[in-house]
């Protein structure tokens, strides 16, 4: 049986007004996953890397299918709601629920229009999992995809390693500020070092005058001069 399309919802209902134009199209790729032919979403110049990475995990795990099999291309606008669809889907929000279900489902729809953009994410460079959980993070939790990233600190890099620990990216950009700052102060409270002297005249040999007398001036006619008469 088919996926069911769920009930409209204010939920989707505001996803749908929030959605970005103009409505950008993205290129299907055909390919074979474990002996299941399936697709996968190909990325534009600069293109949203958040949107079609969750695209294609769940296009992997056979847990969506794309609205139009077959075709060369699919919007945006398209994907957007799919995933949308799919994590009310499987998130249902019952009795039996967490008592903060639908308050995620709520946070997570007003973060979808970023999955166009870009999320803002905080690593850490110890680990490929190392991440600061933020807000942006929470529709990666509702779909059940686990986020991994590629900022590794290289180990035999033990200097480099030891300076950035378990710190996270944010935590790094404020020390070297803090580092900066203390430079800039230390400097500014240094008394300003004295001109180094003029250098020393030198004497063309041992001994001699390095300022020596001028030369006189020779009166006008000198030696010599006269004229007979």
């Amino acid at each position: 049986a088919g996926r069911r399309r769920p009930r409209s919802t204010p939920l989707s209902a505001y996803l749908l007004t929030r959605m970005a134009a103009p409505d950008e199209e993205f290129r299907v790729k055909s390919l074979t996953w474990h002996g299941r032919d399936t697709y996968m979403l190909m990325q534009g110049d600069n293109g949203p890397c958040p949107l079609l990475a969750l695209c294609n995990v769940l296009l992997l795990r056979n847990s969506i299918a794309l609205p139009r099999p077959g075709a060369p291309n699919v919007a945006q606008s398209e994907l957007t709601a799919l995933l949308a669809e799919y994590m009310l889907e499987s998130n249902p929000v019952t009795e039996a629920s967490p008592p903060d279900l639908a308050a995620n489902l709520t946070d997570a729809m007003a973060l979808f229009p970023k999955l166009g953009r870009g999320l803002d994410v905080n690593v850490r460079f110890d680990a490929v999992d190392g991440l600061e959980y933020s807000e942006d993070l929470l529709i990666f939790d509702l779909l059940r995809v686990r986020l991994l990233h590629g900022w590794l600190v290289d180990p035999q890099d033990t200097a480099t390693a030891a300076a950035v620990g378990s710190r996270s990216y944010n935590q790094l950009v404020e020390r070297i500020i803090e580092i900066q700052s203390l430079t800039q102060a230390n400097a500014a409270a240094e008394p300003d070092a004295p001109p180094p002297p003029p250098p020393e005249a030198a004497a063309p040999y041992p001994g001699a005058d390095p300022f020596p007398a001028a030369d006189p001036i020779p009166a006008a006619g000198g030696a010599g001069g006269g004229g007979g008469g």
